[in-house]
């Protein structure tokens, strides 16, 4: 006879609320993510897809709006909230089942004079309790 120990149940515990993680938003900047193989390809498609319609060099406007149009809480900032200084954005969304939490998150920056000089997106389980 096969004894469970407590880290096999921490596993299994693992492995089914993950399983229960709610889906990306439905809209066409996250199609086809979840099905990616890994966790950085999913985020790689999401940057590509952004970077088609914002490139690095390309006006930094209209993107906090088009992220917030395809379901991300979106912050928009300038580094010393004036005028003038370079452009710090994030969006995310958080989608928390009990135990777990999934994320998809971008970040950006814009420079002074307006213009996308980095995108960064993550996406991917912290974990479950």
């Amino acid at each position: 006879m096969r004894h469970v120990t407590l880290p096999m149940l921490a596993v299994w515990a693992c492995v089914a609320l993950a399983a229960c993680a709610p889906p990306l938003p439905r809209s066409p900047l996250f199609e086809g993510v979840e099905s990616q193989a890994t966790s950085e390809a999913g985020a790689q498609l999401v940057k590509s897809r952004i970077e088609q319609r914002w490139p690095v060099g390309s006006p930094e406007a209209g993107l906090a709006d088009y992220l917030r149009s395809q379901g991300l809480k979106v912050e928009r900032m300038t580094d010393a909230g004036a005028p003038g200084q370079p452009i710090l954005g994030k969006a995310a969304t958080d989608l928390d089942p009990p135990g777990c939490t999934r994320v998809l998150s971008v970040h950006w920056r814009g420079d002074t004079q307006g213009r996308m000089s980095e995108l960064h997106v993550n996406f991917g389980d912290s974990g479950c309790l």
